[in-house]
């Protein structure tokens, strides 16, 4: 039986000027690939807790506004795929999936093929 692994991640130790590179590093350490972009504001803040048990990966993320595109190139040679269960607990994030967009909001459940274009905005 594998040993669930947690670990956590936040810009808090991070200095100002370099938060936002940390976070779009750490976007794609969990997420695969994705060209993101800062809003407003010079500084940034994020958090990331991931558990891991197996083959089941849960990520609990919050950050200031952002938004970050995958095409589906990028998408597609990526080496592993994953189905993604995104669960938005408080705020708002409009997604678009192959060109189908739509805004989720606290309560919503969406579910994204990690091998396909996307681009979401927070």
């Amino acid at each position: 039986m594998n040993k669930p692994s947690v670990t956590h991640w936040s810009t808090q130790e991070i200095q100002e000027s370099a938060r936002y590179d940390a976070w779009h590093h750490a976007l794609n350490a969990n997420y695969g690939s994705w060209h993101s972009t800062k809003h407003s504001g010079e500084d940034f803040r994020a958090d990331v807790e991931r558990l891991r048990n197996g083959s089941l990966t849960l990520i609990k993320c919050t950050c200031d506004p952002c938004s970050a595109a995958r095409p589906e190139k990028v998408a597609r040679a990526e080496r592993e795929s994953f189905a993604a269960f995104q669960l938005v607990v408080a705020g708002r994030e409009r997604v678009e999936l192959d060109g189908d967009a739509c805004e989720l909001q606290q309560g919503d459940l969406f579910v994204w093929d990690s091998t396909r274009e996307m681009h979401f905005e927070v």
